[in-house]
C-alpha cells in the first residue's frame, strides 16, 4: 500500500493521500499499538481491514509517531487519542485521505469516479444548484460532505448546503452557502485519475 503524498497546505495543515489494497497487508504496523491492532483485528471484512490499516499508515508517515490511534466519538467524529491534533478521515475504493492540525479545524473527502452518484443526486442537489455532468454532481457531493464534517457540531444535512455555480476544472474552489447559520466557506477540489478529493480548513 504506496504513500501517494503528503502536503503542507499551511504552516500547520497537512494533507496526505494513500493507495489502498486489500490484498496488501503487513503485520507491522500492528506491532507496538495495541488499539489499532485490536480494531484491525476485530474486523470480519477484508475491505474494513484495509482503510483501518491505510488511514493508520498514512497518520504514522505523516507523523513519525506508531503509536497514534484514530479513535471515534459517539457521534462518529475522529480524534486522535494521546495527541492534541485535529483530524479528519476520508476512504473510497482504493484511496484514503487524511488531514490534521494543531489549530486549525479541518475536513476532507474523497470519491472515486463513478456514475453511482447519479443514482443518489436527488438526496444532496438543491433545485437551486446546477450540475450538467456526473463529475459536476460528484463535486457537488465531496464538497457537501467536506462542508458537513467541517461544520459536524451543527448536524447540517446536504440541503442546508448550497453550491454557487463554479466552472469545472482539473482543481479549483466552490463556494458553500452554510444556510443554517448563513455563512459561506471555500472548498478546495481536484479531479484526478480515479477520483475527486476536497477539502477546507480554519
Amino acid at each position: 500500500m504506496p504513500l501517494l503524498s503528503v502536503e503542507n497546505l499551511d504552516a500547520d495543515v497537512q494533507l496526505g493521500l494513500w493507495r489502498m489494497d486489500e490484498t496488501d497487508f503487513s503485520s507491522d504496523i500492528l506491532s507496538g499499538n495495541p488499539p489499532l491492532r485490536s480494531a484491525v483485528l476485530s474486523c470480519a471484512s477484508r475491505k474494513r481491514r484495509a482503510e483501518i490499516t491505510a488511514v493508520h499508515s498514512l497518520l504514522h508517515a505523516m507523523t513519525s509517531d506508531r503509536s497514534l490511534f484514530i479513535g471515534h466519538t459517539p457521534e462518529g467524529r475522529p480524534f486522535i487519542t494521546g495527541s492534541d491534533m485535529l483530524v479528519s478521515v476520508s476512504h473510497t475504493d482504493g484511496y484514503a485521505a487524511l488531514m490534521l492540525s494543531h489549530a486549525k479545524n479541518v475536513a476532507v473527502d474523497i470519491e472515486y469516479v463513478s456514475d453511482r452518484v447519479e443514482r443518489i443526486a436527488g438526496r444532496f442537489m438543491r433545485d437551486d444548484e446546477t450540475a450538467t455532468c456526473t463529475l459536476s454532481r460528484l463535486i457537488h457531493w465531496c464538497v457537501k460532505e467536506t462542508v458537513y464534517k467541517y461544520f459536524s457540531g451543527q448536524n447540517l444535512g446536504y440541503h442546508d448546503i448550497r453550491l454557487h455555480a463554479f466552472r469545472l476544472s482539473q482543481e479549483g474552489r466552490v463556494i458553500a452557502d452554510n444556510l443554517r447559520d448563513s455563512t459561506e466557506s471555500a472548498v478546495a477540489y481536484r479531479v484526478r485519475d480515479g477520483y475527486v478529493l476536497t477539502y477546507m480548513f480554519g
